[in-house]
């Protein structure tokens, strides 16, 4: 990280190049109140404390505020998880994050629906996205349905890594992100008309969301659920009997002098360029970062940032 004041032009292009992925810059700032996390190259989950960066090997994420309306993200055996024809086993496996926190969702011989929900409060006409962390068990297919108001319902493939299918009222749509062990990060984002909805959570035996005669024993394994206004799923933020926020970082950088630009790279191999800095002035960069739509857990952390004359 150069200081304020000195002459670029007497320097090499490595010197105003900085990777995020090794350090923070010298002389900038980050704060950032609750807890968040991230993930690694080979799909580990990452718990930071609050103003505590959020920095793998993958690059610095940056998002934009968001607040988890789920409770008990990471405790699916416990209240207000409510069953559907199954059973919760707790700390069945070892979670995304290493832990031996995920739980295991498991079918009763009924012929129904099987699964887990809680109910979320929302504001019609909004845009909400639920998601969570899925592994196959006996089951290869999860269903996540907000299964309240416009019963808008994806279907996802814990084997083959695809989403199978999305149906329901308002064009819902659905992600599904490869992670490391088997697991998946999986979403459903859709528009609520009315003031609640479900985060629901079921195993299924088949690329669909019909009912089915469970089998004793049979199901899948879950950990991370999370309800949030907004158009895609952010990383997980971990809750417990109240619902938790993560805002939207304060990072910024001193502007060495002779500088206007700055070339941002993220971790899908591509760039923003900044322009209008003020040398020895004060660079932004979350802002600048959410800005341009980047900085988002599904693959566009902050890599790198140049600074350009």
């Amino acid at each position: 990280m150069l200081g304020i004041g000195i002459d670029l032009t007497s320097l090499s292009k490595a010197a105003i190049f900085h990777d995020l992925r090794m350090a923070m810059p010298a002389g900038s700032t980050y704060t950032r109140s609750g807890a968040a996390t991230g993930r690694t190259a080979a799909g580990l989950i990452i718990d930071f404390a609050a103003d505590a960066p959020q920095r793998t090997d993958r690059g610095l994420l940056l998002e934009e505020a968001r607040t988890n309306l789920g409770l008990r993200a990471r405790e699916m055996a416990t209240s207000p998880w409510t069953t559907l024809n199954a059973t919760v086993t707790a700390n069945a496996v070892a979670a995304p994050d290493g832990t031996t926190t995920a739980e295991k969702v498991v079918e009763t011989t009924a012929n129904a629906v099987h699964g887990i929900y809680q109910t979320c409060a929302t504001t019609a006409g909004q845009t909400y996205t639920q998601s969570c962390y899925a592994k196959a068990a006996e089951r290869t297919f999860l269903v996540m349905t907000e299964g309240n108001n416009v019963t808008s319902t994806a279907v996802f493939n814990l084997s083959t890594g695809v989403v199978a299918s999305v149906t329901g009222n308002g064009s819902p749509s659905a992600a599904i992100l490869a992670l490391g062990d088997g697991w998946y990060r999986c979403s459903l984002t859709f528009t609520p008309i009315a003031a609640t909805s479900n985060l629901q959570i079921r195993a299924s035996n088949a690329a669909s969301s019909a009912t089915y005669a469970g089998t004793a024993g049979s199901g899948i394994y879950a950990w991370g659920g999370q309800f949030e206004l907004g158009a895609y799923a952010s990383s997980g933020i971990p809750t417990t009997s109240g619902s938790a926020a993560r805002p939207l970082p304060v990072f910024t950088e001193p502007v060495p002098a002779s500088v206007t630009k700055a070339l941002l790279t993220y971790a899908d191999a591509t760039t923003t360029l900044v322009t209008g800095l003020t040398p020895s002035g004060t660079f932004d960069v979350a802002a600048a970062v959410v800005a341009a739509g980047k900085g988002r857990f599904s693959g566009s952390e902050l890599v790198s940032r140049t600074w350009q004359p």
